[in-house]
Formats: structure tokens, sequence, C-alpha cells
């Protein structure tokens, strides 16, 4: 489900080109995950959304 939601996130944000930072990490609030791992995995998904983009 997550996944799914993240792959939603990300599709939308580069068809404006944005990379989706807070998204990312709303979602994994969300899901509560701890903020030590929020931190790389938003980090990471915004790269490789922004890299995707553009």
């Amino acid at each position: 489900m997550a996944s799914l939601l993240f792959a939603i996130i990300a599709l939308l944000y580069a068809s404006v080109g944005q990379a989706g930072g807070t998204a990312f990490l709303s979602l994994m609030a969300f899901f509560g995950m701890s903020s030590t791992e929020m931190r790389p995995t938003a980090l990471g998904l915004n790269i490789a959304v922004a890299t995707y983009s553009t």
C-alpha cells in the first residue's frame, strides 16, 4: 500500500517538475516511520524523482 502511494506521489510531483520531498515525509510520518529513517529515505526518493523528471 505504501509503495503504491509513493509511486503515485512521485508520478504526480514529477509531472509538474517537482520532486515531492514534503509529500514523502508526510506519508512516512503517517505510516509511523522514525525520524532517523525518514530523512535519508526522503532524500533518496527526492533525488530519484528529481533526476527522473529532468
